[in-house]
């Protein structure tokens, strides 16, 4: 795109993300891109910061990832969290919501782990997903 005057937009990464979200294990794919969206917004190279859908995507592919693709899923939501609190709660949009939890919960469901169903409990008993 840059090759062709064109800047990349959330939209475009959203994209990508959704494309790699489809692959083998694609937490650490969809992640890169998350953060790369992150960067280029923090720079100044883009206007917008990573929309919460983007956010979302990530925290799906992370549930579709072994091994601990639950706790990268947690690690994500948790950033979410601080971003929002960071900036003073100006960013609402991005507080997490619902559907976020409900996706890490899911991940928790997925997950291979020992503790997996009582962490997926906890969540839903915190967050009333």
């Amino acid at each position: 795109m840059r090759a062709q005057g064109l800047e990349p937009t959330s939209e475009t990464f959203g994209s990508i993300m959704e494309a790699y979200s489809k692959t083998p294990n694609p937490g650490i794919k969809v992640q890169s891109f998350l953060d790369e969206l992150e960067k280029l917004h923090s720079e100044g190279q883009i206007a917008l910061p990573p929309p919460k859908i983007c956010y979302l995507m990530a925290i799906q592919a992370w549930g579709r990832s072994k091994p601990k693709g639950a706790e990268r899923a947690e690690s994500l939501v948790q950033r979410l969290e601080r971003i929002c609190t960071q900036e003073g709660g100006e960013r609402e949009e991005l507080e997490p919501c619902n559907i976020l939890y409900t996706a890490l919960i899911a991940a928790w469901a997925q997950s291979d782990m020992d503790h997996a169903p009582d962490r997926a409990k906890e969540i839903f008993r915190e967050n009333g997903a």
